[in-house]
Formats: C-alpha cells, structure tokens, sequence
C-alpha cells in the first residue's frame, strides 16, 4: 500500500466574493458576501467559510453624519475527520526527547 496516497490528496481551494455599494449626496451603502471552500491537502480534512457585510451611512443637511450602521456575520465549518488508523508523524526537537507535532492542514484564528 502507498502509505502517501492513503494519507495525502490534490487539495483545492476556491474563494469567491460579489461586493457593490451605492453613494448619493446623502447616503452611502457598502453590501458585501463571500464564500472559501477547501479541501485540504490532508485526507479527512475540510473547511468552509461563508460571510456577509453590510455599512449604511447618512448625513444630515449640515453634512455631518446622523446615523451610520455596520452589521457582518460569518458561518465556519471544519471537518477532521480521524480514519480508521490513525498516524501521527512526530519528531524530536531536543535531546531531552520532547516531541512536537506540526500541522499539516493550519489556519489563522479568524479561520483565514
């Protein structure tokens, strides 16, 4: 058996966004949505994220804002699935013997 097929795959990552605004003298309006999907290169392993963003400002006569709202929301998923036989890949980093396990498959807190 190849133990790197059994572990490792294409990974694939696809990211797409649509964002438009609309500004009059009185008003200005952002409107954005957004969606990252990808596979990883790590089998049993997957992760989605989808988010949306709205501003809304206006002005009164006097050219000073009067009333401004933002509102964002975004939905992750992540899937790590374990297989059947799980292998973890380690390596020593000091004489002491202290393992240290990296990540194959890392993303940022903010799921970026």
């Amino acid at each position: 058996m190849d133990w790197e097929k059994a572990l490792f795959r294409t990974g694939y990552r696809s990211e797409y966004s649509l964002s438009g605004g609309l500004n009059t003298d009185k008003m200005k309006s952002f409107a954005s949505i957004s969606y990252l999907g990808e596979e990883g290169y790590k089998r049993h392993t997957s992760f989605q994220r989808f988010s949306g963003r709205g501003n809304l400002s206006t002005t009164s006569i006097s050219g000073s804002p009067s009333v401004a709202t933002s509102l964002s929301r975004v939905y992750t998923t992540r899937l790590r699935r374990r297989p059947a036989i799980a292998i973890r890949l380690t390596r020593s980093t000091s004489s002491e013997g202290i393992v240290s396990i990296h990540p194959i498959h890392r993303h940022k807190a903010d799921g970026s």
